[in-house]
């Protein structure tokens, strides 16, 4: 059985990733869960292929964790969870770039109240997702 890995939540901001590798290596974590609630994947691909060449080149262990505040596959609103459907799936596109990687999601993130989710769209959505990834 493996090891698990004792990983820092990175909550950069900006261009500041270079920080949180340093912080990493510095107080000896295994690797980095790439929060994106802050730090965005960068559409434009010469920014992307920096961020990721960055972290290969720390040599760390690497996941990310998709953002919470506002992409959201179980609201009930079928356009926003068209919305929130498109942008993971433009994320797991992105991470094609680096992979392997892992990507975690979550369902009624941020106390959504349960009145504003549809479970039915949670479970398409998700479906829709796999296929695409």
């Amino acid at each position: 059985m493996a090891k698990p890995l004792i990983l820092l939540s990175s909550r950069s901001s900006f261009n500041r990733y270079q920080e949180s590798i340093q912080y990493a290596k510095e107080h000896h974590y295994q690797g980095i869960e790439w929060y994106l609630e802050y730090y965005r994947i960068p559409s434009w691909k010469g920014l992307r292929i920096k961020f990721f060449d960055t972290i290969r080149e720390s040599n760390l262990p690497y996941s990310f964790h998709a953002p919470v505040s506002d992409v959201e596959l179980a609201i009930k609103d079928k356009t926003y969870s068209k919305v929130a459907l498109d942008y993971l799936k433009m994320y797991i596109d992105f991470l094609g770039e680096i992979a392997p990687a892992d990507l975690t999601i979550h369902i009624g993130a941020r106390r959504i109240p349960v009145e504003e989710l549809s479970w039915d769209n949670a479970l398409d959505n998700l479906k829709r997702l796999v296929e695409h990834g």
